[in-house]
């Protein structure tokens, strides 16, 4: 999300936990379009209709290219972002607050 949205807001997410509604999502760049949900469907079938009428190749090749955007770094960071939310979410002190915001 840092190459997306940036420094300020990726240190902002992850050292506060607020979560952003799809709106400000949008804002940022971290999606692409926002739709209400009751139209999510018809509106997933008309991109990918829209995908399908393009040239095979052409966007073939365009997935590819996207998929190997992920350059060593962004993997790297990937892997050291899931390890710290493996051992966040099994400490103790991540149980005690979630059971505090819960209620529990």
């Amino acid at each position: 999300m840092f190459q997306i949205a940036g420094h300020g807001v990726a240190s902002e997410l992850a050292l506060t936990g607020r979560i952003i509604d799809a709106d400000e999502a949008f804002r940022h760049g971290i999606v692409s379009r926002v739709v209400p949900a009751d139209e999510l469907d018809k509106a997933a079938i008309e991109l990918a209709q829209d995908i399908a009428k393009r040239p095979p190749l052409a966007v073939k090749m365009a997935r590819r290219v996207i998929s190997q955007l992920a350059t060593a770094e962004v993997d790297r960071s990937m892997y050291e972002e899931m390890l710290a939310q493996t051992v966040v979410m099994s400490s103790e002190e991540y149980k005690a607050q979630r059971a505090e915001r819960l209620g529990d």
